[in-house]
């Protein structure tokens, strides 16, 4: 009845915000509310809540007042929501864009000494590029990879840009930098400093340091005490 009734509905969106400590994003009674207003749209049986993993923080002593994050476990729920994974069923048609997008990583690879790759900073850290070029050069043997420097735009997520001959250099790169399927491209190739075809990959602000694997979770981890909205009795 609250998602209905809209005076209740901003009552209870401004009594969240000063009894929460919310982020400042939707701090304001009008933004939680218009937040409930699309919440109200997805499935409840889609509605996950949970409770990231902690233990009891060993340096309270015998009584234990804090707790710690599960570093077992926690990362796990943080990987999978930064990466979209769902923790409920997902519709067919995006299961099957998904499939799609793995499927790009099937086949036949190059040898990482035939990959040729030109390597942009598209939002990622100072020095991205440089320390993702070192790495693969001296320790993956990706000989023919160079620094592009900056991408014009930045990108939340990073990206492989590949011309159809090269997708088995691409499936060689994306399985040594941990890529997923989506992060491949397929388009074109560019011109490299020495006049020969190259991919481009463009590194996101999803980079979390050279040899660090962005491939997300094929499926949500198990969380102790984790129900779905349409089983849940929410108190009045």
């Amino acid at each position: 009845d609250t998602l209905t009734n809209p005076v209740k509905l901003y009552d209870l969106a401004d009594a969240a915000t000063k009894s929460l400590t919310v982020d400042t994003g939707i701090g304001k009674p009008s933004t939680l509310k218009d937040v409930a207003l699309e919440l109200k749209k997805v499935p409840t049986k889609n509605i996950t809540f949970l409770t990231v993993p902690v233990l009891d923080n060993p340096d309270d002593g015998p009584v234990h007042k804090t707790v710690i994050l599960n570093q077992a476990q926690a990362p796990q729920v943080f990987d999978t929501i930064g990466s979209d994974v769902s923790f409920t069923e997902v519709k067919k048609k995006e299961q099957q864009a998904k499939d799609a997008q793995a499927a790009r990583l099937k086949g036949t690879r190059s040898a990482a000494s035939e990959v040729r790759v030109r390597i942009l900073n598209g939002g990622a850290k100072d020095g991205a590029a440089q320390e993702t070029l070192t790495w693969l050069q001296n320790q993956q043997g990706v000989l023919k990879s160079e620094n592009g420097s900056n991408a014009p735009e930045k990108l939340a997520n990073t990206t492989l840009e590949y011309a159809p001959d090269q997708a088995d250099q691409a499936r060689e790169l994306a399985s040594l930098m941990g890529l997923p399927g989506a992060a491949l491209k397929p388009g074109k190739s560019v011109t490299n400093s020495q006049g020969l075809p190259a991919m481009t990959l463009t590194l996101g602000k999803d980079y979390k340091g050279a040899g660090v694997s962005l491939t997300a979770p094929k499926k949500a981890p198990k969380v102790e005490g984790q129900h779905t909205a349409d089983t849940v009795q929410c108190a009045s």
